[in-house]
């Protein structure tokens, strides 16, 4: 198995541990917080979790395509870890409780 294909099947196992763990019972998860904490827009759930299993699988199929192997892409250090940055804390961010913290 290429390493590929490892990373696209994490990607999607990460997405379908947070689409059952987090807010189980919420029809829409919010994606975008004002400075004041109140909740701008929401997604579904569907849509909230699978967007970026989504857009990996479609970069996949594209290099395939193309003709030019997924190995062959480098990816520097400061991209990936920005990727994992945004995964995360989608997936954080899903889980807080509402409300703003109160200061001490």
């Amino acid at each position: 198995m290429t390493p590929s294909i490892l990373v696209l099947a994490a990607i999607v196992a990460l997405a379908a541990s947070a689409y059952r763990a987090l807010a189980p019972g919420a029809e829409k998860i919010p994606m975008q917080w004002s400075l004041r904490g109140k909740v701008n827009w929401s997604a579904r759930r569907l849509m909230a979790f699978g967007f970026v299993p989504a857009l990996a699988l479609a970069i996949f199929i594209l290099l395939i395509v193309s003709g030019r192997p997924a190995e062959t892409i480098s990816l520097s250090p400061a991209a990936f870890f920005s990727g994992v940055r945004l995964c995360t804390s989608r997936s954080f961010a899903a889980g807080l409780p509402r409300g703003r913290p109160k200061m001490a």
